[in-house]
């Protein structure tokens, strides 16, 4: 079982600079299970692939046996179910 859009992650604090404060940059998985977190991106923004890395270096810190899935398409997204399905219950 996952949870849909429900992990919300900090990948840098907030912080001020010279009195102006900057947000925090946080992500948000599609979904995270108990031993994965799988992101359905049909189109990445140009934010994507930042976030994408600073959130795999917080995954080695947090959770490094965690399996994280980018999946782009439909066709993507059933094969990763059915790959999970046999992983999880055989």
């Amino acid at each position: 079982m996952a949870d849909y859009e429900m992990h919300r992650y900090e990948l840098l604090p907030a912080f001020t600079f010279h009195g102006n404060k900057v947000r925090a940059i946080t992500y948000l998985p599609d979904f995270v299970g108990k031993d994965f977190i799988i992101e359905c991106k049909g189109f990445p923004n140009d934010a994507f692939p930042l976030k994408e890395k600073l959130f795999k270096r917080l995954l080695v810190d947090i959770s490094p046996n965690c399996m994280y899935y980018v999946v782009h398409t439909q066709k993507e997204v059933n094969t990763l179910v059915e790959q999970l399905k046999q992983k999880f219950y055989g």
